[in-house]
């Protein structure tokens, strides 16, 4: 049995003179289970963000910035860009 049926699909590559089909891999196979196991264990995170707001009224926003901008940053550090 090739293993594969109507819904399969399949990967083709040439190697020597070679025409080889294999069963393609989905690298999102399982995730759904594993996304509810952990949501079981441990419980849902959407919920950790609930008091964002908090966060945003820091009373930061007033203050003044005499850091460099995102430009002069980058310049500084191209070779992360």
């Amino acid at each position: 049995m090739s293993g594969l049926n109507g819904k399969s699909k399949v990967k083709i590559s040439a190697k020597k003179n070679r025409i080889i089909i294999t069963k393609s891999s989905n690298p999102r196979e399982g995730w759904e289970e594993q996304i509810e196991a952990l949501l079981l264990a441990e419980g849902d995170p959407s919920k950790e963000f609930v008091d964002m707001k908090a966060a945003d009224d820091d009373g930061l926003d007033g203050l003044p910035w005499n850091g460099p901008s995102f430009e002069e940053w980058q310049k500084n550090h191209d070779e992360l860009s």
